[in-house]
């Protein structure tokens, strides 16, 4: 029986792919496929015809999609390069460049007075980007292309796109290195901007799925995220709805404390010298973890974290606060013996930890061989997933 799912699961994807409406410009599904080639990938839906293409068209003209597919997916550009490749003049390059990073269709960042672009995946991207911009036609169509497929690709990319970090460095025995210290790493960061959970707003008030009372999730950005956030997408929505705000050092601590105490995961980009997001959830809501839920045992599962949880039987009480505290829901207590049994979807956040009233649990470092080198920052992982499911073989190749 589940050969037979599988057989028609991937008949349906075959299917979506071969599939293309003649009343919809073809350059909508060149540019599903170029991001389905991009990090953890996006892709036709099993669940039904064009339901991946709604985000897209929502958001980009034909000739967006062109301009976007032009410059490729693994480097940052510049006006002159674009003005090359497109054959105009600086000036147009620019203005052209600069529109779509307003209307959040392209990332934008400026380094010594020089401004570098760079093209987005769908997520952490083209939904992330508009999250200031939900409505219910694209948010469904983005859910229906989730639960139709591309879940299941998050895990399955070598490297998460986030990673799990100690909620506190109290819950870990040994050394905390720095780029696993959320709070000590923040100093190093310049700037700092706040948004609403998207997840959590989309799945609640347009999907209508209210599965826990969270009110608190946020996600940060810092430094050229940040940037990005407060000066290129607030720049493309009306004055009095900006997408994001502007916070000081001392409001992020307090922000991220906050999501500490309320129980969440901290998680952060798979790099190693920033943070340029930060993300504080739980399985109820967020999506990341959600697919982790789902497909623990994907590639990119046991580099979610560096650490492993440990259970101390010998003073553990079995008082269940753990298995009440985890943000996952991966802990229960056996009938038999009354100990808290942990699943395969544990993060090691460490949550559990902090409320133990007898120190029975805590966080370890794994041994060096068994974690992946950090990214040197967030377009750098996504060079690693493409690299990983290109030799794989797991990239779609419309050309099959």
């Amino acid at each position: 029986m589940a050969e037979e799912t599988a057989a028609t699961v991937e008949w349906n994807l075959k299917d979506a792919v071969e599939h293309r409406n003649p009343d919809i410009d073809p350059v909508y599904y060149d540019f599903r496929d170029w991001l389905m080639n991009y990090g953890f990938g996006y892709g036709p839906s099993s669940l039904g015809p064009d339901i991946e293409l709604v985000m897209l068209m929502r958001f980009y003209t034909p000739e967006d999609c062109r301009n976007i597919m032009m410059m490729g997916r693994n480097d940052f550009f510049t006006d002159v390069a674009f003005a090359a490749k497109k054959g105009c003049t600086e000036e147009e390059a620019h203005e052209t460049l600069m529109d779509l990073a307003h209307r959040a269709n392209l990332y934008h960042e400026k380094r010594d007075g020089v401004d570098y672009y760079h093209t987005i995946p769908a997520a952490h991207g083209i939904y992330e980007f508009h999250g200031g911009e939900f409505e219910p036609g694209w948010v469904q169509g983005l859910y229906g292309t989730l639960g139709g497929g591309m879940l299941a690709q998050v895990y399955d990319a070598g490297v998460p796109f986030y990673r799990s970090v100690p909620c506190d460095t109290k819950v870990v025995h040994g050394e905390v290195p720095a780029e696993d210290d959320i709070f000590e790493r923040l100093k190093d960061h310049r700037r700092f901007a706040v948004c609403n959970c998207q997840c959590l707003e989309s799945s609640r008030e347009y999907m209508g799925i209210k599965n826990c009372d969270h009110s608190l999730p946020i996600c940060i950005q810092t430094d050229n995220m940040a940037d990005f956030y407060l000066d290129d997408i607030n720049a493309g929505l009306p004055a009095d709805k900006p997408y994001a705000r502007e916070i000081s050092y001392e409001e992020c601590v307090e922000l991220l404390k906050g999501s500490v105490k309320n129980g969440f995961v901290l998680q952060t980009t798979f790099a190693e010298k920033t943070n340029e997001v930060i993300c504080s959830c739980g399985v109820c809501h967020c999506g990341i973890l959600q697919a982790f839920k789902m497909f623990p045992d994907g590639t990119a599962a046991p580099n979610i974290s560096h650490y492993n949880l440990v259970h101390d039987p010998e003073t553990c009480i079995k008082c269940g606060a753990c298995a009440k505290r985890c943000p996952m829901q991966a802990i229960t207590m056996d009938e038999e013996t009354g100990y808290p049994v942990v699943d395969n979807t544990c993060v090691a956040c460490g949550q559990c930890a902090m409320v133990c009233p007898k120190d029975a649990r805590w966080l370890e470092r794994k041994p060096e061989d068994q974690i992946v080198p950090l990214a040197e920052n967030t377009w750098e992982s996504y060079n690693i997933m493409e690299a990983y499911r290109r030799r794989e073989q797991k990239l779609y190749d419309p050309a099959k």
